[in-house]
């Protein structure tokens, strides 16, 4: 189990990125991590470290813009512990956090002839996109569960889609969010914003 997390912003004065990536820790503290997109992912900030949220040592890592994206994991290792195994994951177009559990995924690497370069089973649905770059690919080829947050800045989108783990979205004046569990939402947004909880095997796109 692991928290994933991203937003768009749309009022970086009032976005709670930050506190929702906190929020999220009770899914995974062995370690956090984030990519920061400014100016519709012309620049990036890479942050990993083996720590929870709540110890990252600046409330506000950064400061975000309007038009700014973020992606964030809060980690439980179950293999690969090492600090380079941790999410997000990047390629040169592509950036992913994974929730779930794969089955079969060294088998799948060799199979489908994809390169390879962590010990994580999320690497296999990074290289399958690149591949090919479509959802549908991932849920052919992919054995196991998965909720996914995916940035395509080639084509400036953030893809969302799950297969029996929890995916959720919200949207306010601030930005859109997008995060595990309903719970993490409300204990961010309160009791009564009205949060997005996912379909099994759902898909959302947003652009930004």
């Amino acid at each position: 189990m692991c928290g994933i997390s991203a937003t768009i912003v749309k009022n970086g004065d009032k976005n709670k990125y930050w506190d929702l990536l906190r929020a999220s820790e009770i899914r995974g503290q062995d370690g956090t991590g984030y990519v920061y997109y400014k100016k519709l992912g012309q620049m990036y900030t890479r942050y990993q470290a083996a720590i929870k949220a709540s110890d990252m040592p600046m409330k506000h890592p950064e400061v975000l813009h309007n038009g700014d994206v973020v992606i964030g994991q809060n980690r439980l290792s179950c293999f690969g512990l090492e600090v380079s195994n941790q999410q997000p994951l990047m390629l040169e177009n592509t950036v992913l956090v994974h929730n779930g559990n794969l089955f079969d995924f060294e088998s799948m690497f060799k199979e489908l002839n994809l390169p390879r370069q962590l010990e994580v089973d999320s690497e296999l649905i990074l290289r399958i996109y690149e591949e090919y770059h479509r959802l549908d690919a991932i849920y052919a080829l992919v054995k196991g569960n998965f909720a996914c947050i995916l940035i395509d800045r080639k084509k400036k989108q953030i893809h969302a889609f799950t297969r029996d783990k929890p995916l959720c979205w919200y949207e306010d004046d601030s930005g859109i969010y997008l995060f595990s569990t309903v719970r993490i939402g409300q204990k961010v947004f309160g009791e009564k914003a009205e949060i997005h909880e996912m379909e099994n095997f759902s898909r959302r796109t947003f652009n930004f």
